[in-house]
């Protein structure tokens, strides 16, 4: 069918091509945050930023502040609300979110200086040794242009030598300047995360997926890994062995299953 064009942003053509393409660009919407979802539930904020090199503490440390920064607040008011419900207060219009609101500002801050005063004392930021800073940082930025030059030769061009050699240059320069920074970063462990057989069985199947859709398998149709409904519908392609090694990513599942970590009632 068709709106008038007249209408803002809802006039036009509708199609059953057009349909499928928004309800795909939707799943995919909802894939990705589920997986965030999921392993923002898995893994805490601090095991992220123990993966993250010595030298970039910094931004890691603000990106954790700022992906708790959420769940904590509403964390906190769904408190707030409890509190106040035992006393009586019902929310029935903008007034009443008063004594929710100061509360929840109060303790706010309340974190931010408990937060300040937590990195102050534990000497985070301070006292790093910048005597080869300069110099790591200059093999960092050439790391990145001879990394972006090399996948330029390579992927545009079709130089695959020279492309292969500045990416390998160019990765192997940033290992080297990310581990020449995180040395000049004083750094305490004070509890050591072990890496367990079920931790090698998640990463086993994780690598199996990656490489069954990065690498060039012999006999495996890759167009099925894409698909556009347009010009006209029909349905998707399906390639066996692409679907076998999509199957990896239901390891840690099979891993909690393995081990009896999933729940009883079968909520892992």
């Amino acid at each position: 069918f068709e709106l008038p064009r007249s209408i803002p942003f809802l006039g036009g053509a509708y199609t059953l091509e057009a349909l499928a393409f928004g309800v795909l660009n939707g799943l995919v919407l909802a894939g990705v945050l589920a997986s965030f979802a999921v392993l923002n539930l898995a893994l805490p904020v601090s095991a992220f930023v123990r993966l993250v090199p010595r030298a970039f503490y910094s931004s890691a440390i603000i990106v954790s502040i700022a992906l708790t920064f959420i769940p904590n607040t509403l964390r906190q008011l769904q408190e707030i609300r409890e509190a106040q419900a035992v006393r009586g207060h019902r929310v029935r219009g903008l007034r009443d979110w008063v004594p929710l609101f100061i509360p929840l500002l109060v303790g706010g801050l309340e974190k931010a200086f408990q937060l300040g005063e937590a990195m102050t004392a534990r000497g985070f930021a301070s006292g790093q040794d910048e005597r080869h800073g300069h110099l790591s940082r200059l093999i960092l930025a050439a790391g990145l242009l001879m990394t972006l030059t090399g996948w330029l030769l390579r992927w545009m061009w079709q130089r695959d030598l020279v492309g292969n050699a500045l990416l390998l240059f160019g990765l192997l320069s940033l290992a080297g300047a990310m581990w020449w920074l995180s040395k000049s970063v004083p750094h305490t462990t004070y509890h050591q995360q072990r890496w367990a057989w079920t931790d090698t069985l998640v990463a086993a199947a994780a690598a199996i997926t990656i490489l069954a859709l990065v690498l060039p398998l012999p006999g495996v149709d890759r167009e099925t890994l894409l698909y556009y409904p347009y010009p006209k519908l029909s349905l998707p392609g399906f390639d066996p062995l692409l679907g076998l090694g999509l199957m990896g990513m239901l390891g840690p599942a099979l891993v909690a299953l393995v081990s009896g970590q999933a729940d009883p009632e079968g909520d892992a």
